[in-house]
């Protein structure tokens, strides 16, 4: 009896009192810091003890920290052991250098959450310039929480620059001004990534725009000297990094005649037709401005009561199955008009009299006949101008490494290579004749004409001799133009 009670008093005592070490925890080890077969607890507790347990031992110290760093960097470990191993490097002032720089190049691809708030919180207290960079590249990688206004990589880089917004820091990223932690310049794909981190924190592309229009132009970098030029001659800035490729396309010396015709037609446009012109409309205002000078010339009211007339009796397929518009707002101009700028509204207009041209007709319905008996891709092409200026559909096979379905489209490189002065990309819903319920884009699609940039039209068959056609845009809107016949053998 009398030793059940000594032993009870050894558990409820203090852990570690004299009398009761053999039932508290053994004492730390070095052992202990790399071993993954330890406890969490039993880790933690090495590491935090770890410069104790090396004492003034050179060697031993240089051993700890190697294999401290070993722990930080193993991403299969639970978050609080990695953590407090980097807090254990951050302890050993006389080697902060390359601590700082081991954790520059730990943070654009960590995944704990955990280990970004340390790194960002000791970068921005700690003055640490040379994670700028590390920190936008971790800040680019897009996430649904937190949101971008409370990511502590901002926080931070508030922090390191805070006589400059975390916009212009990010720009500067993207221009090749930011060096990572070695002093060595951006790679580009660092580059695309900060772009797109520029256009997720910049609404509307305002500043983003003013950066561009005062920047010197780079004689050794298209991709800059495009987008300056994008800036400044049409007021446009790409999005995606699909639409810098574009841009960057477009400024090419076979397109400087489109381009100078595109700029010049722009030009000539009120103030409140050019507002809201993107990239996807320099088609459009390309080809009327040459072969519609009316058109170009008509207020946006005008343009409205144009299409009304032109689809006055038309009769509506609005999409009722699957995940997509589901005949949103009646797919009318009268719907959609407070999300149609004049630019849309022209390439309404263009795209009416695309589908009321027998060329154009002709070939969707042999294309349509093609996919239909192809039950391995969707199939799709573009309406452009031909050498003499008139409309077109061309059409594009899927590649044989890129057919994912009856119901999936993937545009192939040669489409989009070649779409550089399209007026738009079109796609099928074939996969069986009567098909009236998807009659309409698939959020897929509107991802689609998001990611390119891009004024897109989807044709929908109702019946083996009727296919729906219907315009979409980036922002959502859907405009059922209607349904063309097959024409008569």
């Amino acid at each position: 009896m009398r030793g059940r009670m000594v032993a009870w008093v050894c558990v409820l005592g203090a852990a570690g009192a004299a009398g009761c070490a053999s039932s508290g925890a053994a004492p730390p080890s070095i052992a202990d810091i790399g071993n993954d077969e330890a406890k969490t607890s039993t880790r933690v507790r090495a590491i935090r003890a770890s410069w104790d347990l090396a004492g003034e031992d050179a060697a031993q110290r240089d051993s700890v920290r190697e294999t401290l760093k070993s722990v930080a960097w193993k991403r299969s470990l639970y978050w609080e052991i990695r953590v407090e191993a980097v807090r254990a490097l951050l302890a050993d002032v006389p080697n902060e250098a390359d601590t700082r720089s081991m954790l520059g190049f730990m943070l654009p691809t960590e995944t704990h959450w955990q280990m970004i708030e340390l790194i960002s919180e000791e970068s921005g207290v700690r003055g640490w310039d040379e994670l700028t960079l590390p920190l936008v590249m971790s800040w680019s990688r897009p996430v649904k929480q937190p949101t971008d206004e409370n990511r502590p990589e901002r926080a931070a880089l508030i922090a390191l620059h805070p006589d400059v917004g975390p916009t212009d820091v990010v720009f500067d990223a993207f221009m090749g001004r930011v060096a990572d932690p070695l002093g060595e310049p951006a790679r580009e794909r660092d580059r695309r990534d900060a772009w797109s981190l520029l256009q997720r924190i910049d609404a509307g592309a305002e500043r983003t725009r003013e950066l561009l229009a005062s920047a010197e132009s780079n004689e050794d970098d298209p991709v800059v000297r495009a987008l300056i030029s994008a800036a400044r001659d049409l007021g446009v800035v790409p999005q995606t990094s699909e639409q810098v490729d574009w841009v960057v396309a477009l400024r090419r010396p076979e397109h400087g005649a489109f381009w100078t015709r595109t700029t010049s037609a722009l030009g000539e446009l009120s103030d409140e037709s050019r507002r809201g012109f993107e990239l996807r409309h320099a088609g459009s205002l390309a080809w009327a401005s040459e072969h519609r000078s009316a058109w170009v010339e008509a207020s946006g009211e005008q343009l409205v009561t144009m299409i009304r007339e032109e689809q006055r009796g038309v009769q509506r397929f609005l999409r009722e199955s699957g995940a997509g518009n589901r005949g949103g707002a009646a797919e009318s101009i009268r719907g959609w008009e407070d999300k149609l700028v004049w630019a849309d509204l022209l390439a309404i207009r263009i795209a009416i009299e695309a589908l009321a041209q027998p060329e154009v007709v002709e070939a969707v319905f042999a294309q349509a006949d093609r996919d239909h008996g192809d039950t391995s891709s969707e199939h799709g092409g573009l309406i452009e101008a031909s050498p003499s200026g008139d409309l077109r559909s061309r059409g594009f096979e899927p590649r044989a490494t890129q057919r994912f379905g009856d119901r999936r489209f993937v545009a192939p490189s040669e489409m989009i290579e070649a779409s550089t002065e399209s007026i738009f990309h079109y796609h099928f819903h074939v996969n069986r004749w009567s098909n009236r319920q998807y009659a309409g884009p698939s959020r897929d699609d509107v991802a689609y004409a998001e990611r390119f940039g891009r004024n897109c039209i989807v044709f929908t068959s109702i019946n083996e001799d009727r296919i729906n056609a219907d315009y979409f845009q980036p922002n959502g809107a859907v405009i059922d133009l209607g349904a063309i016949e097959r024409p008569a053998p």
